[in-house]
């Protein structure tokens, strides 16, 4: 019975490898097929990819393929999401100013542009292409929005900045200024958006805008304030060489701490567990697992209780569930590890479980794992022990990407 624990190990250093490599072919036939100029297609295809790749690149990707289709408010989550997830805020601007061009904003696109970007060179060469087939027409062409839905969209736009999902923010804010041109308060709320991205020149030549609205309505306006905000950004673009990323990004590292309890026929071990584990991406993150166990064997002749306790030192891995959300999150874990007593022994094991967040930094959680365990000793000729363990404890999160 060896060989399961042989198969269970290989099974687990193999499948990150075919997981990533299923990523990889999903996001290249996606581009192909963008490529080739079918977006229906290539919607239909990076859909099915996001749920199995987690690379940020991937979200700015569907963003750009959501907005070919007209679908821009949907786009501009993706492109949070992308910047969130620790996307390269100068490939986040590049993606961003290209769909802005296909709303039919041309030189607000060119504003976003001159802030330091990267092109995304897969799709570079073929953008003004596809700009012309599936852009849209220039806003004074466009149907008016209605004073109710004006509202409504500047109050959630507003939120949107405030939140720090300012792409969510100034696509919103994009078609309030259209409908209430000359008014300097949106013009006021995008510039905001645009600087909460680190778009700091935009962000000026907007201001430079309100600067001139404000007085155009109130000849006799103070502008001081106004301009001392332009002036300060124009400083920022000056001095900054990269768009800022979010404050608020991926955690990168998780140290866990709690309680595990092994129960099979006649044994049952109980301790201390602890695992500090990187993050790979937003649904998997892998680390070394280690504990202190307590041991508690009923002898099968005499009957007696025989007690002992043993360390061991593992590699765990958890993957995230397609329904978990900020605050419920539910996983899959898989598990090698060595216990070091007498006799030496190695486990595999695999479960599910669910975490709480309790914040942005904590959560409680809770597995359920089947577990096997193997003597490894050449004096010693016995049987795998199967049996399941309950895992449960505290989760601390810190680092950010």
């Amino acid at each position: 019975m060896k060989w399961l624990l042989v198969t269970g190990l290989l099974l687990t250093l193999t499948a990150p490898v075919d997981v990533f490599a299923q990523r990889v072919k999903a996001a290249d036939a996606g581009r192909t097929v963008l490529l080739s100029g079918d977006i229906d297609s290539a919607l239909d295809i990076y859909a099915q990819a996001l749920n199995k790749n987690t690379k940020p690149e991937t979200r700015l990707d569907y963003a750009y393929v959501l907005a070919l289709h007209g679908l821009y408010d949907v786009s501009a989550v993706y492109l949070d999401e992308a910047r969130q997830l620790g996307a390269d805020p100068r490939l986040v601007v590049w993606y961003a100013s290209r769909i802005v061009r296909l709303m039919g904003y041309p030189k607000l696109a060119e504003d976003m542009a001159s802030s330091p970007h990267k092109l995304a060179l897969w799709l570079d060469p073929q953008a003004d292409r596809l700009q012309e087939r599936f852009g849209r027409a220039a806003p004074e062409h466009q149907t008016p929005l209605s004073g109710e839905l004006v509202q409504r969209r500047y109050k959630a736009a507003k939120e949107h900045v405030t939140q720090r999902r300012p792409y969510q923010g100034m696509f919103s804010l994009l078609e309030v200024m259209a409908a209430t041109a000359g008014h300097p308060a949106p013009r006021m709320a995008y510039s905001m958006a645009l600087e909460k991205a680190g778009l700091y020149h935009a962000a000026s030549v907007q201001m430079e805008r309100v600067v001139e609205d404000t007085q155009s309505r109130k000849p006799r306006a103070n502008v001081e304030t106004l301009l001392n905000r332009r002036n300060r950004l124009q400083t920022l673009h000056a001095t900054s060489t990269n768009p800022t990323a979010p404050k608020k990004g991926r955690q990168t590292t998780l140290l866990f701490f709690g309680g595990r309890y092994f129960a099979a026929d006649g044994i049952a071990s109980g301790g201390a567990s602890a695992r500090l584990s990187i993050v790979g991406s937003e649904r998997n993150n892998g680390g070394i697992d280690i504990g202190y166990n307590y041991t508690s064997v009923r002898d099968p002749i005499s009957g007696d209780k025989i007690e002992s306790t043993s360390f061991t030192l593992g590699v765990t891995g958890r993957n995230l569930t397609k329904n978990s959300n900020e605050k419920f999150q539910f996983f899959y874990s898989y598990g090698v590890r060595a216990t070091f007593a007498e006799p030496f022994q190695a486990g595999y094991s695999a479960g599910i479980g669910f975490s709480l967040r309790l914040s942005e930094r904590m959560s409680l959680d809770l597995a359920s794992e089947l577990t096997l365990n193997q003597i490894i000793d050449a004096e010693i000729n016995a049987d795998p022990t199967f049996g399941m363990t309950v895992v449960t404890g505290i989760t601390t999160y810190f680092g950010s990407r």
